[in-house]
Formats: structure tokens, sequence, C-alpha cells
């Protein structure tokens, strides 16, 4: 393999390990406002219908992002963004050679997959979410989620 070769798989590898970090960000946000609203739910004898509706948007975007049926064991469920990222950076990171156009194709497709994710969760958080935080303002027995930033996420000890 040649040095330019081996430089495009580097590239590519880092890229898509960048772009895993990226996602698990956003399925953490999730969870942490899946966290509270389940909260809020315990401490409130009547479910509102706000908060069902916003439950329901975080649980569909979540099961674009990651396997949620099954027992969550490889092969148990549909792949979702999360398995086939990892399956392409398994792909590209065990080859040493230049990535092959397909592979790129899909990495770009993912990608899109992935902003699209984004622009979801954009709109859930300045709709229903907003509605939530609202609520939440008013009820002094459960707190927002502390959400960190991106980089200190990735400090995070899990």
């Amino acid at each position: 393999f040649t040095l330019d070769e081996r430089t495009a798989q580097q590239k590519v590898t880092q890229e898509l390990f960048d772009f895993t970090q990226k996602l698990a960000y956003l399925v953490f946000q999730i969870d942490s406002w899946d966290a509270t609203i389940d909260q809020f739910n315990a401490k409130n004898s009547a479910p509102l219908k706000s908060v069902q509706t916003l439950n329901k948007e975080l649980d569909e975007l979540r099961d674009k992002l990651v396997v949620t049926k099954g027992d969550n064991y490889v092969g148990a469920g549909e792949p979702k963004l999360r398995e086939k990222l990892g399956d392409i950076y398994s792909s590209v990171g065990s080859y040493f050679g230049a990535p092959s156009v397909t592979q790129l194709d899909n990495i770009q497709m993912l990608t899109l997959q992935f902003e699209e994710a984004n622009k979801q969760f954009d709109k859930i958080k300045s709709g229903s979410l907003k509605a939530f935080e609202k609520e939440l303002s008013k009820n002094t027995t459960v707190q927002p989620p502390k959400i960190c930033s991106f980089e200190e996420f990735l400090k995070m000890e899990k």
C-alpha cells in the first residue's frame, strides 16, 4: 500500500471515530431527557399528553439511531445507524489501503442520516422539549437534566 492509501485510510478511520463520538453524544442527550421524563411521570399521578408526546418523539428518534428492540446483543435487532457505523468503521479500520468508493458512499449516506437526526432533535428541542422545560420550571420536584458540552462528554468516565 502506498503512503497516500494508508494516509487516506487513517484519515477516514479518524473521521468515523469522531462520528461515533458525536452519535454517542446525541444518544446521551436523548437518554438524559428520557430519564427526566421517567422521573416526572413517576412523581405525577396523571401523565400529561405533552410529556407523552415528547417521550414518543425521543423514543422514535433513538430507534433510528441505535438498536432498542430485543436483548441489545449484536444481531438481535435490525441494524440502526450505530450498528451500520460500527460495521463500516471496522471494515475501513481493518484494511490498510484506501477506503473504496462504495465505502465512502456509504459513509456519506450515514452522515446524511445523522444530519437528519440532528435536525429532528433540534425540532424536538424547539418544540415539545421546550414545553416540557416550562412544565419542569413549575414543578420543583424534578429538575431538567444537566446536559454537559460535547467536550465534557468526551472526558466523562463511562
